[in-house]
């Protein structure tokens, strides 16, 4: 214990032979290397730090302005869009555009003389089927006038179907 009691008093004890002019540059240095020690360890960090945030958040608010201009061109041209308009193609060309949109795969085609069109359907998601015959019906004013739709095989999840569509004013 006498020799850390030793250890702690020779400083004091340097301290004490030292000049005054000695003692404050001693002073003096430290006080310099406390700053530099504290700049160094403390106040650097604290303003890179600082100043790569100020970048981060710049860039966030370059890519929210950038991704905010996109929505309004989006919205300008969602305004000004014209919807597409399917009545001058073929009834045959919309009936499978829409099936194959709506996942239903059609097995057979055939047109008859008044411009409707018969349509067999081997296997068929019910859901898909109906939501098929609906968009036909909603977006281009194609009907079925004639529907024979059972299942696919007995316990089964499918359908098949047998179609007669027709669009007012034909043209298949």
């Amino acid at each position: 214990m006498s020799g850390v009691r030793t250890l702690m008093a020779a400083p004091g004890r340097a301290w004490r032979t030292r000049t005054a002019r000695e003692q404050t540059l001693l002073a003096g240095s430290a006080t310099v290397l406390a700053a530099v020690l504290g700049w160094t360890l403390a106040v650097q960090p604290l303003l890179t730090f600082r100043d790569g945030a100020q970048t981060r958040y710049a860039a966030a608010m370059a890519e929210h302005l950038e991704i905010h201009q996109g929505l309004e061109r989006h919205r300008a041209l969602a305004a000004t869009a014209t919807e597409y308009d399917d009545r001058g193609l073929p009834l045959r060309a919309v009936v499978a555009q829409g099936a194959a949109r709506a996942g239903v795969t059609l097995a057979r085609v055939l047109p008859d003389e008044s411009g409707r069109l018969n349509v067999w359907i081997e296997s068929a998601d019910p859901g898909a089927l109906m939501g098929w015959l609906e968009a036909l019906s909603a977006d281009s004013a194609i009907t079925a006038t004639r529907a024979s739709i059972d299942r696919a095989a007995p316990g089964s999840d499918q359908v098949r179907a047998q179609l007669l569509l027709e669009r007012p004013g034909g043209g298949s």
